[in-house]
């Protein structure tokens, strides 16, 4: 059989760089050194002789056991590292779902989509492909404290921690260096190393290329550890540059990764960036050997800035999981995945069996209402295949939950296969901005998964059920029977009016309701519990011979009652005259002639039922919000 195209990524999960960058705040920054270095004279580097990758050796993603997935660069052994894969956008926007295992070819497309989980342009639906973002880097998985190289010769001219954004962070400026679209065109560009754990480097430095600038981590704000590399041109305003503002991603109701996956300041990251792989490979010169310089950095430049409300960061998006070093019992070696493989379905087709592997499907558990005051609510997410059984095999990067409008925000909203417990479920919360209808969606590998529709709507104060509107037709009646202690809510303060009411329920809420006595005694039937909650409400019922059991001797207690059967029960324990025929019938759908006609009848002559329905459906179950209103409506008749 086929292995899965996903097992591979129980122990891997993309790096998405969460780049929280403001213009003032940055432009500062990097000016002050620019600064230090005009009035003390800007070294010069050599000149421009080729360039090294940021990255020598990764891990061998996809022949890495899942008990090595934790461990820092230095505990790996040679065996289990390889060159980094070259760059390639046609192979990363392939899917996983059409690469082989076992095919060389194919393994080597595999850890390039793994290493390079967000390419230039790019977005965060993990699609792979360019420009369909505004992902004005590269990122790239790397173990914390893998080596990071000076891609060319150069000056140091940031050398900066944030707590936040790029975390820890290096800029080297290279002058005079050929353009990316002309050898022969001389430029200045600035090439950038963020999230690191380790700077070896301080501003003014001469480095070369080859030469060990720092150590990759996970400082800032990422999910995962990993380089976020970046060009920037001499036209950027700062570096690293960001081409966009908390406030103008938030003028337009985005978060951070929505103004990311809608091209949020395409136009500016363009104009100020250039592709950074595809300048260091176009320049490569493989004859490089790597300097692993061991000189310890002195204090570095550390960003503090009182942020405006223009410039606050995303920080409510920050993800503090971070797969590659998260604990997680379901991890499983490479060789011992198979055995956890859910059953396949077997499909016979002209004599010719057909083994289906199974395909990841996101499905969403959401309520079809949410109320909400100022608390947040939430929802499931599974992980299911396309037989609806659980799906063990893991999933590559991280995935979005979005909200398909402006309705909701879901907090935390980037989630990967390390996140879900054991049952292959995660439970996350949403806040709500506006009432309305809204649903949940994710997309992965060109695929969009949704949620049903459900409505979120706002608490009312005023209301004793926080899902009824003091103007609902309903609520005068609600009150009414609440105050008598006759009806009950949820346990979280909703009334439900839609939800089908039960044969138990309809008795105790009638019998309830007056000066009935309740009796008690043994029930006889074969399906009713005597220790029951409803055993008296129902035995009264049966002694005043309000109702009666089915032939075969049960009474199915659980069974929705209908609008037929309620009228019917209503009426004879208010012990209102029914006759036993009518001569007409108001409904349509009403035969005069069938058995629940005289109680329809006269409940509607009753007021009990409102004259402007045509169409009574009365052997559909009656809900809450009906029946308690018909019953309010008997008692204020009975008392008038």
């Amino acid at each position: 059989m086929k292995k899965s195209n996903h097992k591979i990524y129980y122990y891997i999960s993309s790096a998405l760089g969460f780049l929280l960058v403001f213009a003032l705040y940055v432009l500062v920054s990097t000016n002050n050194s620019l600064y230090q270095t005009n009035v003390i004279g800007m070294p010069e580097h050599k000149a421009f002789d080729g360039t090294v990758y940021p990255v020598k050796v990764i891990p061998n993603y996809v022949k890495l056991a899942s008990t090595r997935n934790k461990l820092p660069f230095e505990s790996y052994d040679k065996s289990e590292l390889v060159a980094i894969p070259r760059y390639d956008a046609n192979d990363l926007k392939k899917s996983f779902n059409d690469l082989i295992w076992g095919n060389p070819e194919h393994d080597a497309i595999r850890n390039a989509k793994i290493t390079y989980t967000v390419p230039y342009m790019g977005n965060y639906k993990l699609d792979g492909i360019e420009y369909a973002g505004s992902h004005l880097a590269v990122d790239i998985v790397i173990p914390v404290g893998t080596p990071i190289y000076s891609i060319a010769n150069g000056v140091v001219v940031k050398v900066s921690q944030q707590d936040a954004g790029f975390g820890k962070h290096i800029v080297v400026q290279h002058k005079n260096v050929p353009s990316l679209n002309n050898p022969n065109e001389k430029v200045t560009l600035y090439s950038s190393y963020s999230h690191l754990s380790q700077t070896n480097v301080n501003v003014n430095d001469v480095v070369i290329k080859g030469q060990l600038i720092g150590k990759s981590g996970a400082t800032g704000t990422v999910t995962t550890p990993h380089l976020h590399f970046q060009i920037d041109t001499s036209s950027a305003p700062w570096h690293p540059y960001w081409p966009f503002t908390w406030k103008e991603a938030s003028d337009l109701g985005l978060d951070f990764f929505s103004a990311i996956n809608a091209g949020l300041g395409k136009d500016k990251a363009m104009a100020t960036t250039i592709h950074p792989m595809l300048y260091v490979q176009k320049y490569l010169d493989n004859n490089t050997v790597a300097l692993e310089e061991t000189k310890p950095s002195q204090p570095i430049q550390v960003d503090e800035k009182t942020y405006t409300v223009d410039e606050k960061p995303f920080d409510s998006y920050i993800i503090e999981s971070n797969p590659l070093n998260s604990d997680n019992s379901n991890n499983v070696a490479q060789d011992t995945v198979e055995s956890t493989l859910p059953v396949v379905e077997e499909i016979i087709v002209e004599q010719k069996i057909i083994v289906e592997d199974p395909k990841l499907s996101f499905t969403f558990d959401v309520s079809p209402v949410y109320y909400y005051e100022n608390n947040e609510l939430s929802f499931k997410l599974s992980l299911r295949d396309q037989f609806g059984n659980v799906y063990r095999n893991g999933f590559a990067g991280e995935v979005l939950i979005s909200p398909v409008n402006d309705n909701i925000r879901v907090s935390r909203p980037l989630v990967n296969f390390m996140s879900f417990d054991s049952n292959f479920d995660l439970v996350k919360s949403f806040v709500v901005r506006n009432s309305g209808k809204t649903r949940l969606k994710i997309e992965y590998e060109n695929e969009s998964y949704f949620s049903d529709w459900f409505e979120v709507n706002k608490v009312e104060l005023d209301s004793i059920f926080k899902d009824v509107s003091t103007s609902n037709k309903y609520y005068e009646g609600l009150v009414y029977l609440s105050n008598k202690g006759v009806i009950n809510g949820y346990p979280d303060g909703t009334f439900k009016l839609n939800n089908p009411i039960s044969r138990v329920e309809a008795l105790k809420i009638i019998l309830g309701s007056g000066n009935s006595r309740i009796l008690t005694g043994s029930l006889s039937f074969k399906d009713t519990d005597n220790s029951s909650w409803y055993s008296s409400y129902l035995f009264t019922a049966v002694s005043r011979g309000i109702v009666s059991g089915y032939n075969d001797g049960s009474f199915r207690p659980s069974n929705n009652v209908t609008k037929a059967e309620y009228y019917k029960i209503l009426l004879n324990t208010l012990e209102i005259e029914v006759p036993e025929s009518v001569s007409y019938s108001p409904f349509v759908d009403v035969n005069m002639n069938e058995w629940f006609a005289p109680f329809i009848i006269t409940a509607y002559e009753n007021g009990l039922i409102d004259e402007s329905v045509k169409y009574l459906s009365p052997n559909v179950a009656i809900t809450r919000g009906e029946a308690s209103n018909a019953l309010y409506l008997a008692l204020i008749n009975a008392n008038n």
